[in-house]
């Protein structure tokens, strides 16, 4: 798999996908980069099945409900690491959202979508 922005993911050593589904995204990103340890959380009927592997993982729950000990310890880091100043190590949020095709072409939703 050629990887064409790389350097997004350069010093990171863990990485968490929030509503990750079945780990498209980080089942290529473990792959790509073995050194990141990746963990997939979304809802137990979406991941309860799943295997993961030597750097992915997978953790069931609702983040809507119950934000997991490990998540709220990672967003505390996030705002931690968002809001310092000077070197450290480097923290990164990244946030990638797909945006559905929207058929009833409603107003408020399509104006939903290109906020996205």
């Amino acid at each position: 798999m050629k990887i064409k922005c790389k350097g997004i993911f350069e010093g990171v050593n863990s990485l968490v996908d929030v509503g990750g589904g079945v780990g498209t995204m980080a089942k290529a990103i473990s792959e790509a980069f073995p050194h990141i340890d990746c963990t997939v959380f979304d809802l137990p009927c979406v991941v309860s099945d799943l295997q993961g592997s030597k750097n992915l993982k997978y953790v069931a729950g609702d983040m809507f409900e119950v934000v997991p000990q490990q998540m709220q310890l990672l967003l505390k880091q996030c705002k931690q690491a968002i809001m310092r100043n000077g070197k450290q190590k480097v923290r990164k949020v990244i946030i990638i959202d797909m945006v559905r095709e929207n058929k009833n072409r409603d107003e408020s939703s399509i104006e939903t979508q290109l906020v996205f």
